[in-house]
């Protein structure tokens, strides 16, 4: 997944300015992390491109931009949607580790794994989440739209 479309994802729900879509990339999407390093020179370079509008409001002092979504954003959205998923190779440092740990002790390596199955069972927890507040209807994503 790339930025762009994670991007143009979010819009394709609600107006953002910069600052709420690294707040939501941060707290919500959980598939896609952003820094507000990439995401401000990626907005322009999609207003650029006319895939989305920034617009800053005139009583707004501090001149924040919001952004929406344009029809052209829209179509390259489905398409990107539409389109097969190029996965890249896995660069999976804890499975390195587990390879290289044939002198460690068999407790260290049962440490190692514990951590492993604890991290990969927060991931699941916040898939199963979001699935069933798409179940539900209350995902934030559905809500706005």
């Amino acid at each position: 997944m790339s930025l762009p479309f994670a991007i143009l994802g979010h819009l394709s729900t609600t107006p953002a300015t910069g600052y709420e879509l690294a707040q939501q990339f941060r707290e919500g999407l959980g598939a896609w992390f952003g820094l507000p390093s990439q995401i401000y020179p990626e907005l322009k370079k999609l207003e650029e491109k006319g895939l989305i509008e920034g617009e800053s409001p005139t009583e707004d002092r501090l001149n924040k931009r919001i952004y929406r979504l344009t029809a052209q954003g829209e179509r390259d959205l489905l398409r990107w949607l539409d389109s097969t998923v190029a996965y890249k190779p896995p660069r999976d440092a804890e499975r390195v580790q587990l390879i290289l740990m044939d002198r460690s002790s068999p407790e260290s390596i049962r440490k190692h794994l514990q951590r492993h199955r604890a991290h990969f069972r927060k991931v699941m927890a916040l898939w199963q989440s979001q699935l069933d507040a798409l179940a539900d209807g209350s995902h934030p994503r559905l809500r706005a739209r």
